[in-house]
């Protein structure tokens, strides 16, 4: 029988009723296939499609829950996927099930289920219910798409649950998941990774699935399956492909600010230090903006060289503004995140309230929704220039949240 893998997790430990002495619970190795083990890949993944709970969906992601299977072995040009959950909002999650021994089977799962979601990216509300059917079909219940998530959500209404399904595929937004047993990987390097992928606004995650046995007198044969995140990556910036001259042009991910230091973000008395240099009345200006935004609802957040305003939703961040060090604003997140809910005319909207209050301004939308920003001659704001007219800006971030509420209904 294998050996158990490495993890960088302590032992479990079993306390019985009538003894006060600690049992180590010995732990179940996965074998990629069956024979010297009868928990193998294929056990892993028939245990996921019959209770998705298993998976620690909402740690990662909420709103890719609560799971619903819809199939395994779901076909795509670039292979099989093991298990294809979706939530009654239509969002994705694929799950490739592999036991890791080595840094290059590592590397080898994580571009397989990579090259599934761009595959998906390509497909239409159809192209998804018919690859679901066929691989349903040598069950003898193959179901549509729509029907097998309203066995389970009732008051789900389907035109609504086909535009967001159509509006996850075309955005790439995927939960990735790979799961198995002695994951260990370095966070950084696969985040560095990931970034290759342009245009797929993907979730992933690494999550280590322990299964341990209980002592035989209490429960012969029982078995603790414990699900382990060992890793996630949450909103990388990635590059966006656009059309030039009729040819593909990779536009980069914009650099993160760099810390003053290049290690942790400024402090607010570092940040106000710096403005200061531009304008000595900038510091309190900005400290009864914030005070204000604050009491509208949203959060100043500190983002290395800069401040954020964020409004922090259940379903993401929405970004009004990215107030840097050296006194500009850049507003080139709104678009984008009003596009992910299926009306980029949102932020739209909100950036054609705030260039209507700077002269000279305009909303460029040249190339992909993600940089869409107001411009003033061309180029970024100046603080200065929006805190002159603090209260309507102030005004069009509170249209903006009251029009996203009504449009999401929560």
């Amino acid at each position: 029988m294998p050996r158990p893998p490495a993890s960088r997790y302590g032992r479990t430990v079993y306390l019985g009723h009538n003894d006060t002495r600690p049992v180590f619970l010995r732990r179940r190795p996965l074998a990629a296939q069956a024979g010297a083990t009868n928990y193998d890949e294929a056990w892993l993944q028939e245990l996921l499609f019959r209770c998705p709970e298993i998976l620690p969906i909402g740690e990662l992601d909420e709103a890719f829950g609560p799971a619903v299977p819809l199939c395994m072995e779901l076909e795509t040009p670039a292979g099989y996927v093991d298990l294809a959950c979706i939530s009654p909002s239509g969002r994705l999650t694929l799950v490739e099930c592999k036991l890791w021994r080595n840094p290059e089977a590592r590397r080898t799962v994580i571009a397989q289920i990579l090259d599934y979601a761009k595959e998906l990216n390509r497909w239409s509300y159809e192209d998804l219910d018919q690859a679901v059917r066929r691989a349903r079909e040598p069950d003898g219940n193959p179901g549509s798409l729509f029907a097998l998530v309203r066995e389970q959500h009732g008051s789900l209404e389907e035109a609504s649950f086909v535009d967001n399904v159509t509006r996850s595929l075309a955005a790439g937004r995927f939960l990735l998941l790979v799961v198995g047993d002695g994951i260990r990987e370095d966070l950084e390097r696969i985040a560095d990774y990931l970034r290759q992928f342009a245009g797929i606004r993907f979730t992933f995650g690494l999550v280590e699935l322990a299964i341990l046995e209980l002592p035989t007198a209490d429960a012969p044969g029982g078995l603790i399956v414990e699900p382990r995140i060992l890793a996630r990556t949450v909103e990388i910036e990635r590059g966006i492909v656009r059309m030039e001259d009729g040819k593909p042009v990779l536009d980069p991910p914009s650099p993160p600010p760099r810390p003053s230091n290049g290690r942790r973000p400024l402090t607010d008395e570092e940040f106000r230090d710096a403005v200061s240099h531009l304008d000595v009345a900038l510091p309190g200006r900005l400290d009864r903006f914030f005070e204000k935004a604050r009491a509208l609802g949203l959060v100043v957040s500190a983002g290395g060289a800069s401040r954020i305003l964020h409004w922090m939703r259940k379903d993401g961040k929405v970004n009004f503004g990215t107030l840097s060090r050296d006194g500009t604003v850049d507003t080139n997140y709104i678009a984008y995140s009003a596009e992910d809910i299926g009306d980029v005319e949102l932020g739209v909207r909100y950036l054609k309230a705030l260039a209507k209050l700077i002269p000279g301004s305009e909303v460029r939308t040249k190339g992909n929704a993600w940089t869409w920003r107001v411009v003033a001659d061309g180029r970024l704001p100046r603080i200065a220039q929006l805190l002159d007219c603090s209260d309507e800006w102030l005004s069009a971030i509170r249209q903006t949240m009251d029009a996203w509420t009504r449009h999401t209904g929560d």
